[in-house]
């Protein structure tokens, strides 16, 4: 844990929007630690709560766009044109579950082991409107980084001012075991997983 805190200490923003944005664009490595780190550096005041927000929300969303559009353009066609022309033809189930349920699907996939960037080429690929994938990723990626950052965040301020001291490991660990609890809670809450 030093370590994540040390790295992030010393990179900062730019090293929480790659880590995210490779996270859920391609590779799936361990964001959330590094993300509830810069929750609870912040809640210390090394870092801005609200800039931190915007960078770990816009990597989120900006990988989910990414994807999208891949699907999209396969849907065009304009990759592989004998499959991609009878996608939702052959595939008319899984179009029609996308479609409906692309929220759901995002909420789940988003605090699951399963790499994030299967809902996104999907909806895209099965052409859901630009507007409903739009809303559906919003949503998603508001809730992945109020899990992650603002538990770490609540997190290191428990500790440092309920506790009265600045034990950044104690904080950072009481973090990720809010955030193993909260994905739990958030999926029976709204019966998705």
């Amino acid at each position: 844990m030093d370590h994540i805190a040390h790295l992030v200490v010393t990179y900062g923003y730019p090293l929480i929007f790659l880590l995210v944005f490779i996270d859920q664009a391609a590779v799936s490595i361990p964001s959330p630690p590094f993300v509830t780190t810069m929750g609870v550096l912040a809640s210390s005041g090394r870092f801005n709560i609200w800039s931190a927000f915007v960078v770990v929300f816009g990597a989120a969303l900006l990988a989910d766009c990414l994807w999208f559009g891949i699907g999209v353009y396969t849907a065009n066609g304009l990759l592989n044109p004998r499959r991609s022309t009878h996608w939702n033809e052959r595939f008319s189930k899984i179009s029609a579950r996308i479609r409906r349920g692309v929220l759901g699907a995002t909420l789940t996939v988003k605090f699951s082991l399963l790499p994030s960037a299967l809902v996104p080429l999907a909806a895209g690929s099965t052409l859901v409107p630009v507007r409903r994938f739009l809303y559906a990723a919003t949503i998603g990626n508001l809730a992945w980084t109020v899990v992650f950052l603002v538990g770490g965040f609540t997190a290191g301020y428990t500790v440092m001012n309920f506790f009265g001291h600045r034990d950044l490991l104690v904080a950072t660990t009481l973090g990720c075991c809010l955030i193993l609890v909260l994905p739990r809670a958030f999926r029976t809450l709204f019966r998705l997983g």
